[in-house]
């Protein structure tokens, strides 16, 4: 978790497969690999922005 501006696409990756999360009999592993690929697309396309502190 380095990457400061990946730390909550794995938070939530871990959270719904924390979670025990199962749709139509998939498990939550796949469930939590949807949830995070999902919001790292969202954030990496620019279509949310993040609190994180400006560069230097």
């Amino acid at each position: 978790m380095g990457d400061e501006r990946r730390r909550e696409a794995a938070a939530i990756t871990f959270v719904v497969a924390a979670s025990g999360l199962s749709i139509v009999g998939v498990g939550a592993a796949f469930w939590a690999l949807v949830a995070g690929g999902l919001y790292l697309a969202v954030l990496e396309a620019g279509l949310l922005r993040t609190t994180s502190p400006p560069t230097r």
